[in-house]
């Protein structure tokens, strides 16, 4: 299915340079495009790419904005919404649209789905993709549409890379103490180019 999506190039987002339609664990997918049109592409290719048949109730579809006027189909049946401030557990990973949190509250769901993901079987190189793709993403999203006091986002964002920095440094096997040029600083210049901002 993953080869099929990635082989049609039918969807996707890009995350830095690389264009991201579809991740896959175990049995779980996940499905990534700009628009509902896309995404119909994406679900077809993928539901006729083998000879099985999925569940649209074991489905669901976020929408950035929500848009409850999209009707995705699979067999027959439309793929539920996930409305505002609900949502579904991804990998650990709590997977929602919520509008109402306070910038603290962002850090701490975060931290927990850090603290999550650092305890699960993925590889190392999969923890830090689902932490670009789900948490980085999350953080660019709820810092989009969340108000921060003026004057308070230097203290604010200092704040939360002390404490990402401090999760994701298990992740990347490098000690407590580790400088932070070297998480940040590219690999041609010796560091570990860490995608933390």
């Amino acid at each position: 299915i993953v080869n099929e999506v990635e082989y049609r190039r039918c969807g996707g987002i890009l995350i830095g340079s690389r264009l991201i339609s579809c991740m896959a664990y175990a049995d779980d997918l996940v499905f990534f495009a700009k628009s509902p049109a896309t995404l119909k592409k994406v679900v077809d290719v993928a539901s006729n790419a083998v000879e099985m048949s999925f569940r649209a109730s074991k489905c669901a579809i976020l929408d950035l904005p929500f848009n409850e006027e999209t009707h995705i189909t699979l067999n027959n049946h439309d793929i539920p919404h996930l409305p505002v401030n609900e949502g579904y557990v991804y990998l650990g990973c709590f997977v929602a649209l919520i509008l109402t949190y306070t910038p603290q509250q962002i850090i701490d769901d975060i931290i927990v789905d850090l603290n999550h993901i650092n305890i699960s079987l993925l590889s190392p190189l999969q923890k830090l993709h689902a932490y670009m793709i789900f948490e980085h993403l999350k953080l660019t999203f709820q810092f989009r549409n969340t108000f921060i006091p003026f004057g308070k986002l230097t203290e604010f964002v200092t704040g939360w890379d002390i404490r990402i920095r401090k999760n994701i440094k298990p992740i990347l096997g490098v000690p407590d103490n580790t400088s932070t040029p070297y998480i940040y600083v590219s690999r041609d210049n010796g560091g570990l180019v860490s995608p933390l901002h």
